[in-house]
């Protein structure tokens, strides 16, 4: 709805000039008041810089679980090979065990 309007995109120009603290701020002094259409682009605006930042954590948040995950399968491949010989020895004695 808000992208197809032209006036929509010169009130977002004008909200990046003054950043999303100006814009608040001007929302909560009514300083928009006088155009509902701002004002509801000014709500709008906000509330999307806030739901880009949430996508933006999401995606650094996944980027350091994937890290973490691979940390975790290198470690585990590590302790695997360290205790290659124990591990080669309890399957020969599992083997050799009289059943």
């Amino acid at each position: 709805m808000f992208e197809e309007d032209s006036r929509y995109k010169e009130f977002c120009k004008e909200f990046e000039k003054s950043g999303e603290s100006g814009v608040r701020v001007g929302i909560l002094t009514g300083e928009f008041k006088s155009t509902p259409l701002k004002h509801e682009c000014a709500i709008e605006w906000c509330r999307r810089q806030e739901e880009n930042r949430i996508i933006a954590s999401s995606s650094k948040r996944d980027e350091r679980e994937i890290k973490t995950l691979w940390i975790a399968i290198a470690a585990m491949v590590i302790a695997a090979i360290s205790a290659h010989k124990d591990i080669m020895w309890l399957i020969t004695s599992f083997i050799s065990w009289p059943h």
